[in-house]
């Protein structure tokens, strides 16, 4: 079984992404937490150790983690065995794709913060493709732009991903990118991934990329080969969740849970 440990929205697009490639999975939502985003890694650290503790007790072997989390305990805690490296496959696959070697990142204000040692950890250890060494323009090391978008979460707690101002907030906030002439962004949250329409129609493909979530749902079946369940199978969910109650009661989250066929739906409670 997989486990998932975030809060927020991201866990909408992880849990969708269990339910394509028909896994078991145990989704601990910290709510009590929310939103990681505004959290410093160092402090959620204990805190996501007994969550990783508990998924484990539960019957979890591997762990998926919000992506600068996930960097930080691959990277720089060292702690590779549990978890699952789906965001650094994905921003490898970036940086493959780089044009010109300009990365641009988008995130909360802490993950904003969290991303100047990260970058440099993974755009130190990178091997520039045959195309990339063969452009005179490319920058090695990569270069970084950072852009803190804490209103998109802000505004997503009460709003649709379609609704007009977060639409104009998120083309406000991108122009930056398209001066500073960044030709790759990166997200640092799944959440992000909820307003990729408006963020790729933003940019000239040719010159500026935006990676959507299909290329995530195209590198996650080499990571959990072994975890996938013949079709038919009846898989197992299991949501903990660590703060309020409300989604032992909200429609929405148990129709998003028990989408794509059969399933045993478990509820549970902790507080840490």
């Amino acid at each position: 079984m997989i486990g998932i440990i975030t809060s927020g929205t991201e866990n909408y697009n992880l849990i969708k992404l269990c339910h394509k490639f028909n896994l078991s999975y145990c989704i601990i939502a910290d709510t009590a937490s929310y939103p990681y985003q505004e959290k410093d890694i160092q402090t959620l650290e204990k805190r996501i150790d007994t969550l990783i503790q508990y998924g484990q007790e539960l019957g979890c072997t591997q762990f998926l983690l919000s992506p600068t989390i996930e960097i930080y305990y691959t990277h720089i805690l060292h702690k590779n065995e549990s978890i699952i490296t789906l965001f650094k496959n994905y921003i490898n696959y970036c940086f493959q794709n780089s044009l010109i070697g300009k990365i641009g990142y988008i995130g909360g204000y802490i993950e904003e913060k969290n991303i100047n040692t990260i970058h440099t950890i993974l755009s130190d250890n990178y091997t520039l493709t045959d195309n990339q060494t063969n452009t005179k323009t490319f920058m090695q090391p990569l270069a970084k732009r950072t852009k803190d978008i804490s209103m998109w979460t802000y505004f997503s707690r009460f709003t649709s991903s379609r609704s007009m101002i977060i639409n104009k907030i998120i083309k406000f906030d991108l122009r930056y990118f398209k001066d500073a002439h960044v030709d790759t962004i990166i997200p640092l949250s799944y959440e992000y991934f909820t307003y990729q329409r408006t963020i790729s129609s933003f940019f000239n493909p040719k010159k500026q990329k935006f990676h959507k979530r299909e290329i995530v749902e195209t590198l996650f079946p080499n990571i959990i080969q072994k975890y996938s369940l013949p079709m038919g199978t009846q898989s197992e969910v299991i949501v903990v969740v660590t703060g309020s109650d409300h989604l032992l009661t909200n429609k929405k989250w148990e129709t998003i849970a028990s989408h794509g066929g059969q399933y045993t739906l478990t509820y549970k409670t902790i507080t840490i």
